[in-house]
């Protein structure tokens, strides 16, 4: 199939927008952080709310034997209407532990469907806040974990 050149450099606009966005940085932390942060293989769909809308996110993964690793990241807007796609993959020689990315040299390539709008700043402000989320909590533990170890060490060595 010949792709016009025309609608061919308007995709190309678009893959580069959804990197120059941090959209693909965004989907990829999404899946390696909340959609699948056990790195396993699986097949999920996970409803959430953005902006006061509902989205549907699919992530689809596979893990072969030699240690390439497949998937695919979805989102979908109302009516189920498919406004983002991402591909994903690469090869790990632990099949314990990997990070999905974009497979391939060009990040912007592996962008296979995109159709811009509000969502794609909500999507952006809601990883954002997920986050300075996770960075909250982790500080939080460890603040904890600090003070347990010193009150461990007091305890071992029997200080008020």
């Amino acid at each position: 199939m010949e792709i016009p050149p025309q609608v061919e450099a308007k995709i190309a606009q678009k893959q580069q927008y959804a990197w120059d966005s941090g959209l693909i940085q965004g989907f990829i932390w999404y899946v390696n952080n909340v959609i699948n942060s056990a790195r396993q293989v699986s097949k999920r769909n996970v409803e959430v709310g953005i902006g006061g809308q509902a989205y549907s996110v699919n992530f689809e993964g596979y893990v072969s034997y030699a240690g390439e690793y497949d998937g695919t990241v979805r989102l979908f807007g109302e009516a189920k209407q498919l406004l983002f796609e991402l591909a994903l993959g690469g090869y790990t020689e632990s099949r314990s532990y990997f990070q999905w990315n974009t497979r391939g040299t060009s990040a912007q390539g592996a962008v296979t469907a995109f159709i811009e709008g509000p969502w794609v700043e909500q999507f952006l402000s809601h990883v954002s806040a997920l986050k300075v989320d996770r960075e909250n909590k982790a500080e939080q533990n460890r603040k904890i974990a600090d003070q347990k170890s010193v009150e461990d060490l007091k305890n071992k060595f029997g200080l008020p």
